[in-house]
């Protein structure tokens, strides 16, 4: 049952007198769904005790129980698309908070009184911010980012040299030199204090991400390179002195966790080099996490909409490794000793630890009225017409670009 505040926001949002069951036609086809899939829990779980009764083969008990995890999985997929439903349509900026295992509704209740509570609180939040930001001196984004300054003003100051009431405690994240690609954003820590108050982002952008271990990680073997022929040690060479010319990685003494290097071939031709990460995974503590993708989109996108999409530059190596965990990021070439100083591809913990810093940046973008999408670096973004879509762009990039992204 849809919870009366919604309810009333929705009536609000929609302009309709009707009831609950008609006040929207996805959520009234969804929760008829519903009832049809709790409707065949009756049927399974009768099997499933006749199972233990009977006495049947294992392969058959087996197959109950898949079934029931099936029926499960089936129920909360539904479950959680008519949440979003309703959410994108009354609050879209707080979407994320479908996320939140402790959140989720175990009663009557479409999303009950603990995920009630946690939306005022974030709402108020939002609303704190939003009075700061208007005594706050406001950031100016430059007009074009790369690797460095603003093109079109080379010589004005970094952004970090700016005087901002809100840097604390997060403000001492060491870089591989003072204007690196590698872990940029943490330059900007200012910044990313004026649209989130949550405290892992803050830590994670200017202190750079922890890696999370299950236990110490050891090797007894070192692993060699995977490079055969004269044309894949090129290639590796010139990711290595890439890696170095963005400050991603630094020339170190031998550290205490070592990958090798593998490289797949590109469909435009050549070799991709890879730093093989697959031993150190083993080590780091897997935390499940939900990311946006077609469920969402479905739920956004209208008849007539115009789509954009943005990709970010190297997005991961933007983001900053803490210094304390750079000694496990390490490998071999030609002789020497490297490691990471900035977010790897491979890494297991990454695609989890980069969405969940852009989802204050989403959320901020959808207060805006923005309607996007986001799947780790790609962001799509919806809008009725095509002057709406640029500006939403726009808007987009220079948010962006200010803290310390680049897009293609």
């Amino acid at each position: 049952m849809l919870d009366k505040s919604l309810y009333l926001r929705l009536k609000l949002v929609k302009r309709s007198n009707a009831s609950k069951a008609n006040i929207d036609q996805a959520e009234k086809n969804n929760r008829r769904l519903s009832f049809k899939i709790l409707d065949l829990a009756k049927p399974l779980l009768f099997l499933f005790k006749r199972s233990n009764v009977k006495k049947r083969s294992r392969a058959d008990t087996r197959a109950i129980r898949s079934a029931l995890k099936l029926w499960g999985s089936l129920y909360g997929d539904v479950f959680y698309s008519r949440r979003l439903n309703i959410l994108n349509q009354i609050y879209p900026e707080y979407i994320s908070l479908l996320d939140h295992k402790k959140l989720q509704c175990k009663g009557r209740h479409l999303f009950g009184g603990r995920f009630m509570e946690q939306l005022v609180a974030e709402a108020r939040a939002q609303s704190t911010l939003s009075e700061i930001r208007q005594v706050a001196p406001p950031f100016r984004p430059s007009s074009r980012v790369n690797d460095g300054a603003s093109t079109s003003s080379a010589a004005q100051p970094q952004p970090q040299s700016s005087p901002s009431p809100f840097v604390g405690r997060y403000e001492n994240c060491y870089l591989a030199f003072p204007s690196s690609f590698g872990g940029r954003i943490s330059r900007f820590s200012h910044v990313w204090s004026q649209i989130t108050k949550d405290p892992w982002v803050l830590h994670t952008v200017a202190e750079g991400l922890s890696l999370e271990f299950v236990s110490h990680p050891f090797q007894s073997v070192i692993p060699k390179n995977s490079v055969s022929n004269l044309a894949q040690w090129e290639a590796c060479n010139r990711e290595v002195t890439s890696l170095l010319e963005k400050g991603a990685i630094v020339e170190t003494g031998e550290p205490d966790f070592i990958s090798g290097i593998f490289l797949i071939p590109k469909k435009t031709g050549g070799f991709r080099p890879i730093i093989n990460l697959k031993g150190l995974n083993q080590f780091l503590l897997y935390r499940h996490f939900r990311m946006e993708g077609i469920q969402t989109l479905r739920h956004i996108v209208r008849k007539g909409d115009w789509l954009a999409k943005i990709d970010l530059k190297d997005a991961y190596l933007t983001g900053p490794i803490n210094s304390r965990f750079r000694k496990f990021l390490g490998f071999k070439w030609e002789g020497k000793f490297f490691h990471f100083v900035s977010m790897p591809f491979g890494l297991a913990s990454a695609p989890r630890a980069f969405t969940k810093l852009l989802r204050p940046v989403v959320a901020f973008l959808r207060q805006k009225g923005i309607r996007l999408v986001i799947y780790l670096d790609d962001f799509l973004i919806l809008a009725a017409s095509r002057e709406e879509a640029k500006l939403a762009v726009r808007t987009v990039i220079s948010l962006l670009q200010s803290l310390g992204f680049c897009n293609k």
